[in-house]
């Protein structure tokens, strides 16, 4: 009953809430089968949102993107799948789920297993990493039974949805109409991306910590840059503790050791729900951009004693570089009076590097 009144406490203020200060776009245009999605001339609608990603992602690397071509039924599913999964006692997660590895990038991950900030201890979140099925064997085992299956579902989703964006940032950057694939070409396979299922179970509400604003203790997720090209992160309506930033010049080759940011430049960004996502660009768009779009800083906090005591949810996807490409700047992307500030980097060079800062094995 207690837990009830809090949910609807909770409930209440995310109704009163301040509007969301993140952008929000309409990637419709993207989704019809015309224009530059299938190699012609971009459409009006197509130039008018890449040139709405490109002034964002110019000014703070953070936007909420609609109409991306998920089903909000199914992110509805996948929730509950997350839920089914999570739910059991920690003794038999830890028996029953395939554990994660830096190698494959698959598995689960236990609370308090990784760290996306070295500055900080642990994160306070446990997770559940998945491969393309069209390529890996994900081991499913000790998971909710529509688990496997909502997430393969995902999947195919996110890739068709990760090449459109692929052409929309091309468009955006203003790359020749000849290379608006540049990006997309790099996801043949989706043999580095993964779709991750988060859960973070009630903490204990420290003031002055929990909050981000001391740079000592743990948070569910340390200030941290994404590695890869860019992320779709996927909340529940009125979600809360996303915190983004624009992150400095740099950012692209950083492993892990951010300094915490303690000022008031974080901006609050609550899930909207249904099939819209947060899409913000990663370390690879840094170094291929040479900081035109810089990687952007996040973090996930609780701002008091009801955020804490309750279970929250994402679902991001990392759409990541098939292995064998390298990642060079763009001569575009390097006038005369600027150098290049990113040497090229194997992909499976740099996000095993990555990778291994989490933690685990």
């Amino acid at each position: 009953m207690a837990t009830d009144l809090v949910d609807s406490d909770l409930t209440k203020k995310r109704r009163t809430e301040s509007p969301h200060a993140l952008p929000v776009v309409d990637f419709g245009p993207f989704l019809a089968n015309e224009g530059c999605t299938v190699g012609d001339v971009p459409t009006a609608g197509q130039l008018k949102v890449a040139a709405q990603i490109d002034s964002i992602m110019s000014e703070h690397g953070f936007l909420f993107l609609e109409n991306l071509g998920i089903d909000s039924q199914l992110l509805t599913s996948a929730f509950g799948a997350a839920r089914g999964t999570f739910s059991q006692p920690e003794d038999g997660k830890a028996a029953n789920l395939a554990p994660w590895a830096a190698a494959t990038n698959g598995g689960y991950s236990a609370l308090g297993a990784q760290s996306a900030n070295r500055a900080r201890p642990a994160d306070l979140r446990e997770s559940i990493s998945t491969r393309t099925p069209r390529l890996a064997c994900n081991d499913y085992r000790g998971t909710a039974a529509e688990f496997g299956p909502t997430a393969d579902s995902l999947w195919g989703k996110l890739e068709d949805a990760t090449r459109r964006f692929s052409i929309a940032c091309a468009l955006a950057l203003g790359l020749p109409a000849g290379e608006l694939d540049f990006f997309s070409r790099a996801f043949e396979s989706h043999d580095n991306s993964a779709l991750v299922f988060v859960h973070y179970p009630p903490c204990d509400f420290e003031s002055g910590i929990s909050d981000g604003s001391n740079s000592a203790g743990s948070i569910r997720v340390g200030e941290h840059a994404d590695f890869g090209l860019f992320t779709f992160l996927f909340l529940e309506s009125g979600a809360p503790g996303l915190q983004v930033r624009k992150a400095a010049e740099g950012e692209g080759g950083t492993l892990g050791d951010h300094k915490v940011p303690l000022d008031s430049g974080w901006i609050h960004a609550p899930g909207r729900g249904g099939g819209c996502a947060v899409v913000n660009s990663g370390a690879l768009l840094a170094r291929w951009t040479n900081d035109r779009w810089r990687a952007t800083t996040h973090r996930v906090v609780v701002r008091n004693a009801e955020e804490a005591g309750e279970h929250r949810y994402s679902i991001p996807f990392f759409a990541q570089p098939d292995k064998g490409t390298t990642c060079a700047v763009h001569p575009l992307f390097v006038p005369i009076e600027q150098v290049v500030r990113y040497p090229p980097i194997a992909i499976e060079d740099f996000l095993q590097l990555k990778l291994k800062t989490l933690g685990g094995s």
